[in-house]
């Protein structure tokens, strides 16, 4: 009996000690993040020391640039565009409320989408680069109602970062 009780007590004390030397007992490692040494290992799209923030942040602000508009003769103008971000934290949204959905670091998709104005629904589908606050993106708009598409395409710097 004195023999488990001993057991007992050094498995206890054991176990108290390494909960004391855990590096990671006192993290709160979020978004599904885990605790590797002391450190939050973040999943894809986060950051931040507990992994609690979203890398769409990355990529807010405004963006001056040139939009080109394909839709039998060609139109160009130079113009801004404002980015937030989005739900998602690989997610971004156009000062029109387009969608923009980060597949890489560097690479976006324009998913299918229909926006409504005031007085119409436009579709909208394409693709996108950013590198360096520099943004490209090219898309189709298309007016279900009569058929027409657009080609549209922007490509601008970041000239103001939101905070």
């Amino acid at each position: 009996m004195h023999s488990k009780l001993s057991y007992l007590v050094a498995i206890t004390a054991l176990l108290f000690a390494s909960s004391c030397t855990n590096p990671c007992r006192k993290l709160d490692c979020q978004n599904e993040a885990f605790c590797n040494d002391g450190e939050c290992i973040c999943q894809k799209w986060f950051a931040g020391e507990a992994c609690e923030l979203k890398i769409n942040r990355n990529y807010t602000g405004t963006y001056y640039g040139v939009y080109e508009v394909e839709n039998g003769t060609q139109m160009r103008t130079s113009d801004s565009l404002h980015i937030a971000a989005g739900e998602l934290p690989n997610e971004l949204i156009t000062d029109i409320g387009l969608s923009l959905l980060f597949e890489s670091d560097t690479t976006m998709v324009i998913p299918e989408q229909t926006l409504n104005t005031s007085t119409h629904s436009y579709e909208y589908q394409g693709t996108g680069v950013y590198r360096a606050d520099y943004i490209l993106i090219e898309y189709t708009e298309r007016d279900p109602d009569t058929g027409a598409e657009h080609e549209v395409r922007f490509e601008g710097e970041r000239i103001r970062k939101d905070s």
